[in-house]
């Protein structure tokens, strides 16, 4: 699996969170806390991308916003 590939980062985690919706899920422990671990893990890596992402977009909506004020001050 490559390390960014949100689309499937995010697929896996809705499958393993529907896994806890099965009627037995919680009845082996040991099973049900390591699914546990995986969804708490893939959850903090997507949450790591998305805010990396949204404060890419910021700093590139920043710099288009000075870019945009430099060419209106050289006028």
């Amino acid at each position: 699996m490559i390390h960014f590939d949100i689309y499937t980062l995010e697929n896996e985690l809705l499958n393993l969170e529907n896994k806890t919706l099965e009627e037995n899920f919680w009845d082996d422990a040991k099973s049900s806390g390591l699914i546990l671990k995986q969804i708490n893990n893939l959850k903090n890596r997507l949450d790591v991308y998305k805010k990396i992402k949204t404060e890419f977009n910021d700093l590139k909506d920043f710099s288009d916003l000075i870019q945009t004020e430099s060419e209106y001050s050289n006028d």
